[in-house]
């Protein structure tokens, strides 16, 4: 699948999970660089590092709800709050199929909400859903 010059940014701490999700995009044929992050907190610090006006639309980000330090809601309201930060788009990838952590992140303004509960197809169907999404769907400038 061609690709643009997006960088996939998952925060995901734990070690299995980063292993299938890397195994998911290759399998799917998302051939764009990964970075992966133990935590919100962690990642917010690249991206104060390496977002600009003229880099916002150079990474897609997808986060676990659950991790230490900066669990996923907290990095959703932190990119929601920045300038800059706020038009990068989010991805939930999680556990958990809670209607009220559905509803909460939505609320705070993700693209998309993926459980891992569904690690079969539609698993797979979300990671090739998330490579169509870099391919045809762009930011737009504010």
């Amino acid at each position: 699948m061609p690709h643009r010059e997006i960088e996939v940014l998952i925060a995901e701490d734990e070690d299995l999970d980063r292993f299938l999700l890397e195994s998911a995009f290759k399998k799917k044929q998302v051939t764009n660089p990964i970075r992966f992050f133990e935590n919100g907190r962690e990642m917010i610090s690249f991206l104060k590092e390496n977002v600009s006006d003229s880099l916002h639309d150079k990474f897609i980000v997808l986060t676990d709800l659950n991790m230490p330090i900066m669990n996923g809601f907290e990095l959703l309201a932190e990119l929601r709050s920045d300038p800059l930060m706020r038009r990068i788009p989010v991805f939930v990838l999680t556990s958990s199929s809670d209607e009220t952590d559905i509803k909460r992140a939505s609320e705070l303004g993700i693209a998309g909400y993926i459980s891992k509960e569904n690690a079969g197809e539609d698993f797979m169907q979300g990671i090739e859903l998330i490579g169509k999404w870099i391919t045809i769907c762009s930011v737009p400038e504010l």
